[in-house]
């Protein structure tokens, strides 16, 4: 069985949205890349296999500052999960984070999320404790660091094991 899905990409301008998905398509992700914010929709495409079925997941990445607030609602549509990002080492993507999660859940009440705290790799254990009072699940990766990113695909596959 094959199926495609539409995978959001959203979070604020800066956070590594771009780099997520360059890891996630197979793309190296090279440190003199610039810093500069995409502009404009990017869609690319990935395959996850699990054991007898076969996903493409179509990723929008949409530059700059994708919050749930910015986003136009007809991007919205037909949108079967999203990933929000946001940095770890900027307070100001992540400060307002449980509104965002909760204006998300109003627009797409139905579809599963993965909220994503980027430059994991920057953090002490104590600050990464300081993650653990949101309310929904946060997921510690540095998109940069992780070549191996197959933990990051298992959390994809996760969000569609309820039949998305």
């Amino acid at each position: 069985m094959f199926k495609t899905k539409k995978v959001l990409l959203l979070g604020h301008v800066g956070v590594g949205k771009t780099t997520l998905l360059k890891n996630l398509i197979g793309q190296p992700v090279l440190d003199k890349d610039s810093p500069l914010p995409s502009v404009g929709l990017s869609l690319h495409s990935v395959e996850i296999k699990d054991s007898d079925k076969v996903d493409k997941i179509v990723l929008w990445d949409i530059g700059g500052d994708s919050t749930v607030s910015n986003i136009d609602a007809d991007l919205l549509k037909g949108t079967h999960a999203v990933i929000y990002l946001f940095d770890v080492t900027r307070p100001a993507t992540y400060h307002d984070l449980e509104e965002e999660m909760k204006a998300l859940v109003k627009m797409l009440p139905q579809v599963p999320f993965l909220l994503i705290a980027n430059k994991a790799d920057t953090l002490t254990s104590q600050d990464a404790n300081d993650f653990a009072h949101f309310q929904h699940k946060v997921f510690l990766f540095s998109a940069r660091k992780d070549a191996d990113n197959s933990i990051l695909i298992d959390e994809i596959k996760n969000l569609f094991e309820n039949g998305v």
